[in-house]
């Protein structure tokens, strides 16, 4: 559950993959949803609510996943 983030906005997520492996879901327990995320996926989400990802499990070798998570800080203004 993220903290400091501005109250009411969302979070932006993406990613970009090589190779295979498998899961790495972005979950929300509470609503029992799962997002298997691919390069060029954008997805739109309430960090302020309980999330994580699944453990990955590599199947070739030389797999990358680099995740982007975009967020506006509620005080950014006074840094």
């Amino acid at each position: 559950m993220d903290q400091g983030d501005l109250h009411g906005g969302f979070g932006v997520m993406t990613c970009f993959r090589a190779g295979r492996y498998k899961g790495g879901y972005f979950v929300f327990p509470k609503y029992r949803v799962a997002v298997d995320m691919d390069t060029g996926c954008v997805l739109l989400a309430d960090v302020h609510q309980w999330h994580g990802n699944t453990p990955i499990v590599p199947g070739t070798i030389g797999y990358e996943r680099v995740s982007l998570v975009l967020y506006y800080r509620e005080n950014m203004i006074h840094c």
